[in-house]
């Protein structure tokens, strides 16, 4: 609907005048429009985990929304902060029971990522359908992907690497399945084999499925359900200069250089990431080989910023409720990215941002009716980027500690 608009309607793309680009160090340095503003505590109690026994409820209101509305406080998307470390064993491991009090029937092992960002609604569907039978889906992973975990999985184990090596070429997320079989004795377990190792041979897809359907239920489940991030990655937020309004595109640099050298031929200064140097600086800076994906939820609840993510960013992108996605594409569609986690996202993201989240299917080098940076899918990001504005909307979030 989004290019019929375009083509149709004949609008003609505003560009802004050419700027020198600067240096991310410029760009971090920009003198903030308002102070960040501490999460006000209210009245109201949730439950935590057993471990974690701080039961506070912390509202965040961070700008306000348009005519200073408010919205219903059981309408917000609920985060959790938990203490990690508190979760850590000998065998270097973090072990998190978010549900020590069930009893379960039977248990599934299931790998969240193992290398590219393979599978998104699929996870949901599949932690649905375990539930529902009293399974309990067990989810490894590594250490930064905690948030999207406790939202698929009942427990999760995972261990820390070192994010340097995300950089250059294919998103391998460095998770050491030969030393968590070894660990956790897989081959005399219950299943004696990972159940799920890519999510997209699963078998929870969702393309028998209309639109209203995906919005009557799925999209319902997961936004009831309570999403967990480390303390100590919100406490190192709060301490320190994130980028804020602002786009942080997700790119590979060696795959797509025809289209970063495009997106910084706009001289746009509020597009950082095409140059990986934001990333390398909140990885080597502020800890972001555990935290970064919290940082990005962070940065989308509280400091204005979208993300824009190609080829296995868009999975990610597409399977976190809270990072606020302002487009989305990959080149393997029937495999990943469906027409189905477009909408799942869009739907989410227009929910807790206010924003719809904008999506289409490209093609590899050779299709150039296809390319993104080439026909009209070029005309139609150069639209996008070059019109965008930080949204003034609240979003529907609310941190509890």
């Amino acid at each position: 609907m989004f290019i019929d608009f375009i083509l149709n309607k004949d609008m003609k793309l505003k560009r802004k005048p050419l700027k020198i680009q600067p240096s991310i160090t410029d760009k971090l340095k920009r003198k903030k429009s308002k102070p960040k503003i501490q999460p006000t505590k209210i009245e109201e109690t949730y439950p935590t985990d057993d471990n974690y026994k701080d039961n506070s409820l912390y509202e965040v209101n961070q700008y306000p929304t348009k005519g200073g509305e408010t919205h219903p406080a059981d309408d917000n998307y609920v985060i959790k902060l938990i203490d990690l470390e508190r979760y850590k064993k000998d065998n270097g491991f973090y072990e998190v029971n978010l549900y020590p009090d069930r009893e379960f029937n039977s248990e599934v092992h299931v790998l969240l990522y193992k290398e590219e960002s393979w599978g998104n609604y699929q996870y949901f569907q599949y932690f649905k359908m375990m539930d529902e039978q009293n399974i309990k889906v067990i989810i490894y992973c590594i250490f930064t992907l905690f948030p999207l975990a406790s939202i698929v999985g009942h427990e999760i184990r995972m261990h820390k690497v070192d994010g340097n090596n995300w950089f250059g070429g294919l998103t391998k997320y460095g998770f050491d399945r030969a030393k968590a079989w070894v660990v956790y004795d897989m081959s005399n377990s219950k299943n004696a084999n990972w159940d799920i190792s890519n999510m997209t041979k699963s078998g929870c897809s969702l393309r028998h499925l209309c639109s209203w359907e995906i919005c009557g239920w799925l999209v319902e489940e997961v936004y009831k359900r309570p999403m967990y991030i480390d303390s100590n990655a919100y406490n190192i937020f709060l301490e320190n200069e994130f980028p804020e309004k602002c786009i942080i595109t997700q790119i590979k640099t060696r795959r797509y250089r025809n289209l970063i050298s495009k997106i910084d031929g706009l001289n746009l200064n509020y597009v950082l990431g095409t140059d990986e140097q934001i990333q390398k600086k909140i990885i080597r800076e502020w800890n972001g080989s555990d935290y970064f994906l919290t940082y990005q939820i962070l940065m989308s609840i509280l400091n204005q910023v979208e993300f824009f993510g190609i080829a296995g960013a868009t999975s990610l992108f597409s399977s976190v409720p809270t990072i606020n996605a302002l487009f989305m594409s990959d080149h393997v569609f029937e495999e990943n990215v469906d027409d189905n986690s477009i909408l799942f996202k869009t739907l989410l993201n227009k929910r807790i941002f206010n924003k719809e989240t904008i999506g289409f299917f490209h093609m590899k080098p050779g299709y150039n009716s296809y390319e993104l940076s080439k026909s009209w899918m070029w005309n139609s990001l150069e639209y996008i980027l070059s019109s965008w504005e930080p949204s003034e909307q609240k979003p529907l979030v609310k941190i509890l500690s």
